[in-house]
């Protein structure tokens, strides 16, 4: 496949940000209606990375038709404005569901007239508002064996793993903690847990959630010391996700170990870029091998770390994820399947 055409549903500021990824615009109307994006691509970074090859962008759908129409005069090959949502999977081969600042409720609708079709989809952060909407999509996906696939920038962004693999220099780590941003709800919230999944890793035992000013502000995650880079008594990691400091969007960790600490760089708008690259190479990969490129396991573990944090929050108790996997009732199983017809 010489070139991947793209769906792109949801015509927010994620969809002008990861569009200019790969897609030629003009800079005007970028500026006129995306000015957010045009600073961090025009004016701060001048695409200086080159654009991405191998995609086109032709069709945009949004449930307002106005930003459709906006994010479409964006881009220099005018992408076909859709009259609906089941329009905008029809001959592409990748819908693109992109969500900036929502909290992913309407992702399991969006996803599902692809999925049945066959199309390979990606769904933007977070996976799905509810571990029962997120199981359904996972569902959708094998039962028409098609791939899809979730992921947050802060999981993806290459900073991220060269700081973690600094541990060696102060392992075995025992204490971590990571600095989000809550002020988009489960949207934001979603980007802090994602970093600590890429940097303290996968497997959290159990999640504790503390009340906050906000929902989710305060998560410790559990890991049991089942790894040589953990130390003896398990490792802890705090992410908080709480009001935003400084002039834009960042995120940063500090891990502790046995010699010492480290301190990542900070993650922000300036480098978010970079994760977007890895993210759109992956759903090349998606669509050349009709897989995808991360684990259903891995996604579905950070909506279960959202529903028991969710949980700990209304018990005042850690809650393990052991008992998240077991417990979906069939009255939540029934909902999800409605929403996705």
């Amino acid at each position: 496949m010489d070139t991947i055409r793209v769906g792109m549903l949801h015509c927010d500021c994620h969809a002008a940000w990861y569009g200019l990824l790969f897609a030629p615009a003009d800079e005007l109307a970028c500026l006129e209606y995306h000015p957010a994006c045009h600073y961090y691509y025009y004016y701060r970074h001048a695409l200086k990375f080159g654009l991405l090859p191998g995609f086109e962008l032709t069709k945009v759908w949004d449930e307002n038709r106005e930003e459709a129409e906006k994010l479409a005069k964006v881009f220099l090959n005018k992408p076909h404005v859709c009259k609906s949502l089941e329009e905008a999977s029809d001959d592409v081969d990748l819908v693109f569901v992109a969500d900036c600042s929502r909290e992913g409720e309407y992702h399991l609708a969006y996803a599902a007239p692809g999925l049945r079709k066959g199309v390979a989809t990606f769904v933007d952060k977070p996976f799905a508002y509810t571990l029962a909407d997120a199981r359904e999509i996972v569902r959708l996906a094998q039962a028409n064996n098609t791939p899809v696939m979730s992921s947050s920038l802060l999981r993806q962004n290459p900073y991220g793993e060269y700081f973690r693999n600094r541990f060696v220099e102060i392992g075995p780590v025992g204490e971590g903690f990571v600095k989000g941003y809550g002020l988009s709800g489960l949207g934001g919230t979603i980007h802090g847990l994602s970093l600590a999944q890429q940097v303290f890793g996968e497997g959290a035992e159990w999640v504790e959630c503390t009340t906050g000013r906000m929902p989710l502000e305060l998560v410790r995650l559990h890991y049991a010391p089942n790894r040589p880079d953990i130390a003896p008594d398990g490792l802890d990691v705090i992410v908080m996700s709480s009001y935003l400091l400084g002039p834009c969007c960042g995120y940063q960790c500090i891990a502790y170990g046995k010699k010492g600490s480290i301190m990542s760089p900070w993650i922000d708008d300036y480098i978010f870029p970079l994760g977007g690259q890895v993210i759109m190479n992956m759903c090349r990969e998606m669509v050349r091998t009709r897989r995808p490129q991360i684990p259903y396991e891995s996604m579905l573990e950070l909506i279960e770390i959202v529903e028991a944090a969710r949980r700990s929050q209304e018990t005042g108790r850690p809650v393990a994820l052991k008992d998240v996997r077991g417990t979906l009732t069939t009255q939540q199983a029934g909902q999800a399947d409605k929403r996705s017809r």
